[in-house]
């Protein structure tokens, strides 16, 4: 659970029983409850349908229950988010101006009339299938419409959040930089409430580091060893060796691993977040770190040292990404300009100017380097300096057709105007058939159930 949720245990306990227990249970009784009562109307009179009867009812109950647990969790969770918020507003802080806090409070919101949904099918399921096996048969085919609906929504919803922690893990900020550099990767992406104590943290951290280190310095290279773990190349031990070695005592160690908003566990969160949402900015710090490893001498001989990545594909109406890495190797400033092409997307061209700063630190002698070491220079040691250094340029764009369509990105010298990078992307767009399908068998369970019930009602009437 996310420190920044810090007191609110109760609420993560019964959201961890939901997520693991609750919503598949309740995915699994609604579908055994409505083949339970489709199957004793089918059956009649017959002797299964007393069986199928006892059935019936101990999945409705279970389902009713289930359910109820569900839209707790989620009320309890808005009103301790209220509480949150009402602390801030008392300590003088405007937290409804902050980028993505709407975004948070409407996630919220949804997912509360979804779980009220969910209540009143059950609750009405299993009401109608009480007053049904008291002989008023119209109301069994009723709950089998109820049930079907609960079923239908419960497989609809592939992704929930149910506790303050998983709502901030999910959270997609709406806004999003042209240009980042190694200090602003993590600060875009996360959620608002963490994002008011990050200054802070940066502040904090700064008192710890040793002499001559920056605090820029710091959060390249911590981010770089994150990154690094969570991709399983180094272990936890060399990022705490590693992080130890930049402050001024071991003791202040565990401050910067534990801290109460930022972290480890923390910030592997937001890194796991920013390789989930750009894959395309971290294939990019991933061939970067293969450059360097593998062919040193080449990397120390770049004037510029530029990459690009697109999106390989895309459903139609979605949201594609470029990114462009840079990263002046030079003792001076260099002013380039960065465009893209892409006539099939919207919009179909971009471009930004930016001017890079010089290397500031020296590059090593060797010609190869270990990725860890714990004497001497090594690969992160390298590449957390040359990040702090690294622009990555940023254009979204949306599809419009399907096909295979070109993205084309260059990059241009603003001085002499000569073109140092050009590369054509193929990204494919294509139609969302799994989702679709997803879609189509919900929406027939609610029109079976719908169906059913209606059949049912005007066969009885007719009767009259």
């Amino acid at each position: 659970m996310s420190n920044v949720w810090k007191g609110g245990e109760r609420l993560y306990f019964l959201s961890r029983y939901n997520r693991n227990v609750g919503l598949p249970s309740l995915l699994i009784t609604s579908l055994i409850a409505s083949l339970s009562v489709g199957l004793s109307l089918f059956f009649e009179a017959d002797s299964l349908t007393i069986p199928l009867t006892i059935v019936a009812r101990v999945m409705l109950i279970f389902m009713v229950v289930d359910a109820a647990l569900i839209l707790l969790n989620l009320s309890v969770m808005s009103n301790y988010l209220n509480h949150i918020l009402s602390g801030l507003r008392r300590k003088g802080l405007p937290y409804d101006s902050l980028t993505g806090v709407e975004a948070i409070q409407d996630t919220l919101m949804k997912e509360i009339r979804y779980a009220i949904v969910l209540f009143v099918s059950s609750i009405s399921s299993l009401t109608m299938y009480l007053l049904g096996i008291l002989g008023i048969v119209m109301f069994v085919y009723l709950s089998l419409t109820s049930s079907l609906i609960t079923f239908g929504f419960t497989v609809i919803r592939r992704r929930s959040a149910l506790d303050p922690g998983e709502m901030l893990e999910i959270y997609e900020p709406d806004t999003y930089p042209i240009v980042l550099g190694s200090s602003t990767l993590l600060e875009t992406f996360i959620d608002p409430f963490h994002w008011l104590q990050f200054d802070d943290y940066r502040r904090e951290v700064s008192t710890y580091l040793g002499e001559g280190l920056s605090v820029g310095d710091a959060m390249s290279k911590m981010t770089l060893l994150l990154y690094q773990a969570v991709q399983g190349v180094i272990t936890d031990e060399v990022v705490r060796r590693e992080v130890g070695e930049m402050l001024k005592s071991e003791d202040y160690l565990s401050r910067v691993e534990e801290h109460q908003a930022f972290g480890f566990e923390t910030l592997k969160i937001i890194v796991s977040k920013v390789r989930r949402l750009t894959p395309e900015l971290t294939r990019l710090i991933d061939r970067m770190f293969l450059i360097a490893m593998d062919n040193l001498p080449d990397f120390k001989r770049s004037e510029t040292l530029i990459d690009a990545e697109a999106s390989w594909e895309r459903r139609r109406g979605k949201t594609c990404n470029a990114f462009t890495l840079l990263f002046n190797n030079q003792d001076k400033p260099q002013r380039l300009s960065i465009s893209y092409n892409a006539p099939s997307f919207s919009p179909g061209s971009g471009e930004v100017s930016i001017t890079l700063p010089p290397r500031d630190f020296e590059l090593p002698s060797e010609d190869s380097l270990p990725i860890y070491s714990e004497e001497g220079m090594d690969i992160i040691h390298l590449l957390s300096k040359a990040m702090d250094n690294t622009r990555f340029v940023w254009f979204s764009f949306e599809t419009k057709e399907t096909g295979v369509k070109p993205v084309v990105i260059s990059v241009k010298d603003r001085e002499t105007g000569a073109t140092l990078f050009g590369k054509t992307f193929m990204v494919e767009a294509y139609y969302d058939l799994s989702g679709l399908l997803l879609k189509i068998a919900t929406t027939s369970s609610v029109i079976l159930g719908v169906f059913l019930s209606s059949f049912n009602f005007l066969r009885t009437f007719l009767k009259f």
